[in-house]
Order: structure tokens, then sequence, then C-alpha cells
């Protein structure tokens, strides 16, 4: 299953949810929205020691390739 039908299955699971399981979707949501602070052109998550680590790895990159 790929990622747009992942998010169509999961779009129609929430049509029908009852308000115990959106507020738990919900819950988790928010989390993860404190921990993320950008994406990758994959679409995976980095959290601000990952992003940080990629910055640092592309500068240095950079550096030497000079």
């Amino acid at each position: 299953m790929g990622l747009p039908e992942l998010k169509e299955s999961i779009k129609l699971k929430l049509e029908n949810a009852d308000e115990r399981l959106l507020r738990i979707v919900d819950s988790v949501l928010n989390e993860y929205s404190k921990e993320t602070i950008a994406f990758e052109s994959n679409g995976y998550a980095l959290n601000k020691e990952e992003y940080d680590l990629k910055v640092a790895r592309r500068l240095l990159l950079e550096i030497k390739n000079r």
C-alpha cells in the first residue's frame, strides 16, 4: 500500500470513527506535530536532532567540496 492509498484508507476509517477514537488520533497528531520540525522530500519526518545533523552533514560536505 502506497502513501496515497494509506491516506485514503485512514480518511475512510476516520469518517466512521467514534468520538473516543477521534480524540486519540487528535492527541497523537498533536504530539507528533510538536516533535516534527521538517520533512524530507520522501515524506520522512525529521525531529530537531535529525534535522540539525542533516544540516551539519550538508555544510561539511559543501566545505569539503570547495
